[in-house]
């Protein structure tokens, strides 16, 4: 019985144990040293969604090696992406503009 398993294994599937077995998970301390972030602020993330939960391995928190190397190229992604957009218009922004529009409408006037 047991030979018969071994055959019916596919290339694809020994690559997917393959890739399980070289997963790393991360400890809370060595992903707050990756991200240079408290401990109040990686929950914070993770509440927004914008980090993924953590397995529970216990009472331990363990997270994908993959998924924070991801989280971090998308945050290297938006830097880049906002490099080359105009800056937001804030609220100060704004009102100067309408302060520029009031002095040029009353020097017209």
């Amino acid at each position: 019985m047991q030979a018969a398993t071994n055959e019916d294994v596919t290339v694809e599937g020994a690559i997917g144990a393959l890739q399980v077995r070289e997963m790393r998970l991360l400890a809370k301390p060595e992903v707050l040293d990756r991200l240079s972030i408290s401990n109040d602020t990686l929950y914070g993330l993770i509440r927004a969604g914008h980090l993924p939960r953590p397995v529970k391995i216990g009472v331990a928190s363990r997270w994908p090696e993959h998924e924070i190397e991801a989280f971090i190229a998308g945050r290297l992604a938006a830097r880049e992406a906002a490099n080359g957009a105009p800056p937001p218009n804030t609220a100060l922004q704004r009102y100067r503009q309408r302060q520029s529009r009031a002095r040029a409408a009353s020097e017209a006037a």
